[in-house]
């Protein structure tokens, strides 16, 4: 049996290596860093120790002489005493280890506090990190974590929390990179020494078509003369209506003021693509808007988390009726696969804008204007204005009228 110890060379770094230790015990390898680093000329690496003279040398290669006697007289002490023996035994017996481990969050905080100072990080990214540890945390109580245990389990766990709790994947997949980001520090610092989290890929977005995702007027109206006692309920009806006449999505919705209303018109700036947007208020959005504005206090309408939002919309629609069959259409890797849903199930705050194209579309408001109101481009709105939507024959027959003139 032989401890090896070696330098962990990293990329671009050429000062103050991390010291590891390797052990190979029953054809698994232990692999710990041993807190301390070397600068590698100061390195000798057929005796594995820092060469002597060097800037605390003596102490360091005393350190690693210990950890080295302790490794193997932990083995010779369990094979004495009959006590089965593997790396993890080791690792958790090793006293230099478990009195220098930190733990997982105060590493995390570490991170933040550390990186956001180097970087110059903005106000946004400190709060997307500190948004995701309150997931982690939530995660944490579940299975508590450490870096020891963040294996397959653990991404199969972080991705199934996320989709449970109505995010999408791309969402999911943007958390994981900051993730990543957070243990290739903490691997860099020494605070980590478990390499699978390299293997965790984005979880891959299905490629979905769907045929009816949208509300027609009647479902709308159906929709928003639902009766509920239900503050919450009440506000997500609203809100949801509101965004199914003007377009908006689910972001802009919620950042909406009395700053951007004018007379019959909402004002606003959209964020992707970057343009000042006018969009004219039909009766029934007026009616909505009335409902808050006495008690918005400059902003109109309630904050509610996406999940709780498609949560209660769900529930909204079922009790409205809104059972029309909704088939969805993705592709599973063996083939195209069909599903039908009643169309409440399917229902989230994405509704609004495909209803807000599909009326707009239904009453002839032209591509030029939808693409304005909306932010698409044409091009990305032509399949709205499929010419199946209408009795071609009707149609054409319009070139008559110039004709009988």
């Amino acid at each position: 049996m032989k401890v090896h110890f070696y330098l962990d060379r990293r990329k671009e770094k050429v000062h103050r290596l991390p010291i590891f230790m390797h052990f190979w015990y029953k054809g698994k390898l232990l692999r710990v860093y041993t807190g301390e680093h070397c600068n590698p000329g100061d390195w000798n690496r057929e005796m594995e120790r820092i060469i002597p003279g060097s800037e605390g040398a003596a102490e360091i290669n005393r350190l690693l002489q210990s950890i080295e006697e302790e490794v193997l007289l932990i083995v010779r002490s369990a094979r004495t005493g009959r006590i089965p023996v593997d790396i993890d035994y080791i690792r958790d017996h090793l006293s230099f280890l478990t009195s220098q481990e930190k733990g997982f969050f105060n590493v995390w905080e570490e991170f933040v506090i550390k990186e956001s100072v180097e970087k110059e990080w903005g106000m946004g990214m400190v709060r997307r990190f500190d948004i995701l540890k309150m997931h982690l945390k939530i995660l944490d109580k579940q299975s508590s974590i450490n870096f020891h245990n963040i294996n397959d389990n653990f991404y199969n766990m972080f991705i199934e929390y996320h989709l449970q709790q109505g995010f999408q994947k791309s969402y999911a997949a943007r958390n994981l990179e900051l993730f990543r980001w957070f243990m290739n520090w903490a691997t860099l610092k020494g605070y980590n020494i478990n390499m699978t989290y390299k293997s965790f890929k984005p979880p891959k977005e299905k490629r979905i078509i769907y045929e009816g995702r949208f509300l027609t007027a009647d479902e709308l109206i159906k929709l928003y003369k639902l009766k509920t006692d239900n503050v919450l309920m009440e506000s997500v009806k609203d809100i949801f209506c509101f965004g199914c006449l003007t377009g908006l999505r689910y972001t802009d919705l919620f950042k909406l003021g009395e700053k951007h209303i004018s007379d019959t018109k909402l004002i606003y700036t959209r964020e992707k693509p970057k343009m000042k947007v006018e969009v004219p208020l039909v009766d029934m959005a007026q009616e909505i808007l009335e409902k808050y504005r006495p008690d918005s206090n400059g902003i109109i309408f309630p904050d509610t988390p996406i999940q709780i939002f498609n949560k209660s919309l769900k529930q909204l629609g079922k009790l409205a009726g809104l059972t029309d069959p909704v088939t969805v259409k993705y592709n599973n890797g063996n083939g195209l696969v069909e599903q039908t849903y009643r169309k409440w199930e399917l229902l989230s705050s994405k509704f609004t804008k495909w209803t807000f194209l599909n009326l707009g579309v239904e009453m002839g408001i032209g591509l030029e204007v939808m693409s304005e109101l909306t932010g698409n481009l044409p091009g990305t709105l032509r399949n709205y204005y499929q010419l199946k939507r209408y009795d071609k024959n009707a149609e054409m027959q319009k070139l008559n009228e110039f004709f009988k003139k």
